[in-house]
């Protein structure tokens, strides 16, 4: 999966099971244009994941950590996050990871449709997801783009960015999680400040969008299966990389957005029932 930011949205791209952010300039959330069959991708969804990716399968990790490797059907990203309620574990993710395929070329976004742009179509809660270090295949519990999607909310920049999908641990698999941070930052860096992003040296730039945006001015080259990789200063969580790169001449900034405001409004959604049970009211950071 690739993201690049643009200045006011993205577009989304699926090609060869991958999805992909392209730069765009109509002010979009995103886009999707399918070069592949979408059966097979629904039929990976609702029969469960065939194989692993190498960074699922090939882990020694024996719990779930800030940074694990994640797959939902054929795309890859990282735990950004660990959140609790009560003892019930939450992996976060991207919920560009859950995207689905929709109409060729035609502008998408997170919210419901309006003129001229379609509703992201995501994977449907319930869907089974590889976790690396997890016994069990976790469930997908909650979607930032269908919840908007069901409230009716329209507002810019929570359509384009508010971009968190949770991912429901097992009891076992709860119970062996572990996080790497102690705290989310609610507002952005400042410019200069020096982050981590995974292992690797970043520098934040300043925020855009009403603060949704984090761009990193300085940032290590990473590949499409890194987005969702925590965005740190020493143990407080920024966010999740959500933006990769693009361009060779003139390369787009990689980005994380805000995650406070992502998990605050996923606190505000009604509980799940039925192949997966789930409540949100209470969420908490787990903390390392």
């Amino acid at each position: 999966m690739r993201i690049v930011p643009i200045s006011a949205g993205y577009e989304l791209l699926i090609s060869n099971c991958d999805l992909a952010h392209k730069l765009t300039e109509a002010p979009l959330r995103s886009s999707v244009r399918s070069r592949v069959l979408i059966a097979p991708v629904v039929a990976a969804l609702l029969g469960g994941i065939a194989s692993a990716s190498p960074g699922v399968a090939a882990t020694a990790s024996r719990h779930v950590k800030t940074g694990a490797a994640v797959q939902i059907a054929d795309v890859h990203c990282k735990v950004g996050v660990l959140l609790h309620q009560g003892k019930t574990v939450y992996a976060g993710v991207p919920a560009s990871c859950g995207a689905l395929p929709l109409n060729e070329g035609v502008p998408q976004w997170g919210c419901g449709p309006k003129p001229g742009r379609q509703a992201a179509a995501s994977a449907p809660v319930g869907t089974p997801v590889r976790i690396a270090g997890a016994k069990h295949r976790a469930l997908l519990a909650y979607d930032s783009f269908t919840r908007m999607q069901a409230k009716g909310i329209l507002k810019n920049n929570p359509c384009q960015y508010n971009d968190l999908i949770l991912l429901k641990l097992t009891k076992a698999d709860s119970k062996a999680a572990r996080s790497t941070v102690k705290s989310v930052m609610a507002n952005a860096p400042s410019s200069g400040t020096s982050l981590r992003l995974g292992t690797a040296s970043a520098t934040a730039a300043a925020s855009t969008h009403n603060g949704w945006v984090y761009p990193l001015s300085k940032a290590p080259t990473v590949t499409a299966s890194q987005v969702g990789t925590p965005l740190t200063r020493g143990s407080t969580l920024i966010g999740m990389l959500t933006a990769i790169p693009q361009g060779t001449i003139m390369k787009t900034p990689a980005a994380a957005y805000n995650l406070s405001r992502a998990i605050k409004m996923a606190s505000h959604a009604p509980c799940v029932h039925g192949v997966v049970r789930a409540c949100f009211n209470h969420l908490k950071l787990l903390k390392g």
